[in-house]
């Protein structure tokens, strides 16, 4: 898919935190060979950062998610379906 459009596609984002005009989030992307989980910090005057990421092959992806969230699964399904419809 990612390598169809030449670009990654994102699976979910999620919001950790968020406080006025800046936000902590989780996101979620899958490129050619790699899902990429980072927590990133932006907006009002924090800078934007990386505070962590994590690299999964597509083998060891579903058993993470499946343990973090059953929701966060659905989100990455429902994703995946979207991006095969368009």
């Amino acid at each position: 898919m990612a390598s169809r459009s030449g670009r990654p596609v994102v699976l979910y984002r999620h919001t950790i935190e968020e406080v006025d005009h800046s936000a902590e989030e989780e996101i979620a992307t899958v490129n050619e060979q790699y899902v990429v989980v980072q927590v990133i910090t932006h907006g009002g005057f924090i800078p934007p950062s990386f505070q962590q990421q994590y690299v999964f092959t597509f083998e060891q992806f579903p058993d993470w998610i499946m343990k973090r969230s059953n929701e966060l699964l659905a989100i990455c399904l429902d994703s995946l379906d979207q991006e095969i419809m368009d």
